[in-house]
């Protein structure tokens, strides 16, 4: 059985147009990946930081609700600006 070839990123192509919400939460994680250092990829990591931006979105409503959101943030921010991140695939 072969496994999954992670060792450079998929480029995938979506059968339909992304909402005009997904759009602004995609273009927010290429700042976020840009202010982080990253060229020319945007991970999960940037992807998660620009949901949280969006107040309405269910992810950050609860984590709002359970309190935490600005700790998940914080943890998050300080991963991405550790010595050790690099910003891009391996």
């Amino acid at each position: 059985m072969t496994g999954i070839d992670n060792s450079r990123p998929t480029m995938i192509e979506f059968p339909a147009p992304l909402t005009p919400r997904a759009a602004h939460i995609l273009r927010r994680a290429g700042d976020e990946a840009r202010a982080h250092g990253a060229k020319d990829y945007i991970g999960v990591e940037h992807i998660v930081l620009a949901v949280l931006t969006e107040k309405e979105s269910v992810p950050a409503q609860v984590l709002a609700k359970e309190g935490i959101a600005e700790q998940f943030r914080e943890a998050l921010e300080a991963v991405l600006n550790s010595p050790g991140y690099q910003g891009s695939p391996r």
